[in-house]
């Protein structure tokens, strides 16, 4: 995900909340997109998960989950995100 990180010489900053969650989003879409390349499923069910995933009000529990991740793992610069 490219959320902003720390540096390891520099203080972290909270990253602006609009920026993170265009990047969450963003990340979201991708990993959504790249998991319907990889699965076979029949034309009709395929099209009702894609739209049950891709909804508008899909967004708020990533959100939060990526946000508990980031303000618990702030001092950390190692961690894995997805990719």
């Amino acid at each position: 995900m490219n959320m902003p990180t720390p540096s390891a010489s520099a203080e972290y900053q909270t990253p602006n909340f609009t920026d993170f969650n265009k990047a969450v989003v963003a990340q979201l879409h991708q990993d959504i997109e790249a998991l319907f390349q990889h699965i076979e499923l029949p034309s009709p069910l395929k099209e009702a998960c894609q739209y049950a995933m891709m909804g508008g009000g899909k967004r708020v529990r990533p959100l939060l989950v990526a946000s508990s991740f980031v303000s618990v793992n702030q001092q950390r610069t190692d961690y894995y995100v997805s990719g």
